[in-house]
């Protein structure tokens, strides 16, 4: 029934072609849009990742070259714009999971405690601690002490207070704001076992006394 030639396909070819002519011609006299149709590319996921098929001992090996700084390196420093997770640890969950506990744990951190503020140290901690790693290993450095608050100590008190922050002794044979802020973590670290609105009536009380650790004004008391 269908004759396939060279007559028969050339006919076709020229009968769709003036169709196709006097559609768009009616068209544009009507003012009518024709449809544009969009062809969007199938994007199939990947259900498996080079990387992620390495042997677990090759894996490891990477993580610890991505993520961890090398020996006789300076400390990684942490403040208010480095304190959140590196982007290898956003890439995926079995990256994070692997390589979260590596980063936390075999690297040494710098924490600037800047005005006494300890906020970025409380969210790195507990970061750290969604790993399993609850104290990282850490180097303090008070930082710029031109507004220090109480009330900004009292947060980093507190955190030590719960262990979601560790006491270190950086801060301990200092002079002025920073000998205070050590006498006042030494005495919270060593009341742990004392409930914590206890401690911080005590604190209020004997504050007048703890600054006078070292020659510090008493301005930042009230502040």
């Amino acid at each position: 029934m269908y004759q396939v030639d060279g007559i028969t396909l050339t006919a076709v070819a020229m009968m769709g072609a003036c169709l196709g002519f006097l559609l768009r011609y009616w068209c544009e006299r009507l003012k009518f849009r024709l449809p544009r149709v969009h062809l969007f590319r199938t994007i199939v996921p990947r259900t498996s990742s080079a990387l992620l098929n390495l042997p677990p001992e090759l894996r490891n090996r990477i993580w610890e070259e991505a993520l961890v700084s090398k020996k006789g390196s300076t400390s990684i420093a942490i403040n208010k714009h480095t304190w959140a997770q590196p982007l290898l640890l956003r890439t995926c969950k079995q990256m994070r999971k692997e390589a979260g506990p590596m980063y936390y744990s075999l690297n040494t951190f710098a924490i600037v405690h800047t005005d006494l503020d300890f906020r970025v140290h409380i969210r790195f901690c507990k970061s750290a601690a969604k790993f399993g790693v609850a104290l990282p290993r850490m180097t303090y450095f008070e930082g710029a002490v031109g507004l220090p608050r109480w009330d900004s100590l009292m947060i980093g008190a507190k955190a030590v207070h719960e262990g979601i922050i560790p006491f270190d002794y950086y801060y301990t044979g200092k002079a002025g704001v920073p000998a205070a802020a050590g006498a006042v973590l030494q005495l919270v670290a060593a009341l742990k076992d004392v409930k914590w609105d206890k401690v911080l009536y005590a604190l209020d009380m004997y504050k007048w006394s703890i600054v006078r650790v070292g020659p510090v004004g008493t301005g930042w008391l009230w502040a």
